[in-house]
């Protein structure tokens, strides 16, 4: 199995994709794959098979999953599977949550194992199953009114994942800088002790924000971190794993491989060799 990393630059410039801030096509995976951009994958027709992070996850017509950066996945026909997919860079989808409102929150997506899954409304997939080939042919021939129209469409659907972001009720602004500082590399490293430093509140009620609001332990939470940080050294850096398990925060090589394994589905030297993102793999 190899592992295909995709930049959103590189969807721009394929001669055979429109060359917007948003891209729109239809098709399944050609091989294992993962990218700097989100993908909204919305499933019309049959059945899509999906593994993502090492898992099997298998969609029916109006399941739209949203795939985000770094998420190992592979889409496949399950049987009479027809899909349309939307790709956009990070920027633009935090702009879009920040937009739809402050109960919109894109850091507790983020941050779930598994790509989040929603299902549109009967009424909502009629639509999009004829207007998606529409807004396909639009982009072929570069209209502008089409590409406005697929744009309103994802927005539409980004609203389906409000439940998702917004289950435990608008986050209190403390957490909302206290998450934005912990996200920083000397802060991660440090571990739990900083969440008490950064922010002042107790041990006891950062655990229970923590699980209110992200669904998971402040633990968890900085083990995320560590852990995609060190996904990323592992593609952009020749660093040894002990090196980049120890840069990333974590003091034991064998914790850091199972939980590695754990969140990616592969061991930190398969993510590298397949990820072909380091020239020196052999």
């Amino acid at each position: 199995m190899q592992v295909t990393e995709v930049t959103f630059q590189e969807l721009r410039e394929d001669k055979q994709t429109i060359k917007k801030e948003i891209m729109f096509s239809t098709g399944f995976s050609t091989c294992v794959h993962m990218h700097d951009f989100y993908e909204v994958t919305v499933v019309v027709e049959g059945i899509a098979a999906t593994h993502a992070n090492g898992a099997l996850l298998e969609l029916g017509p109006g399941s739209v999953i949203l795939f985000r950066p770094y998420d190992v996945h592979l889409k496949s026909d399950g049987g009479g599977g027809v899909i349309f997919s939307f790709a956009l860079p990070i920027k633009a989808m935090r702009l879009m949550f920040s937009y739809l409102g402050a109960d919109m929150d894109l850091d507790q997506i983020i941050h779930l194992k598994k790509p989040p899954i929603v299902m549109l409304r009967a009424e909502s997939l009629a639509y999009y199953r004829t207007r998606f080939p529409q807004v396909l042919e639009g982009f072929r021939r570069d209209d502008a009114l089409m590409i406005l129209s697929a744009k309103s469409m994802l927005v539409d659907m980004m609203i389906g994942f409000y439940k998702i972001s917004s289950a435990a009720g608008a986050m209190p602004a403390w957490l909302r800088g206290l998450s934005e500082e912990i996200s920083k590399k000397h802060n991660f490293t440090e571990g739990i002790t900083a969440l008490s430093r950064l922010s002042g509140m107790t041990q006891e009620h950062i655990c229970r924000s923590f699980k209110r609001y992200y669904g998971m332990s402040p633990t968890q939470y900085i083990a995320l971190l560590r852990l995609n940080y060190s996904a990323q050294l592992l593609l952009e850096t020749g660093m040894d794993v002990l090196d980049i398990a120890l840069e990333s925060g974590f003091s034991s090589l064998s914790h850091f491989y199972h939980c590695f394994k754990d969140q990616f589905g592969v061991s930190p030297k398969a993510y590298r060799k397949l990820g072909g993102g380091w020239q020196n793999n052999a």
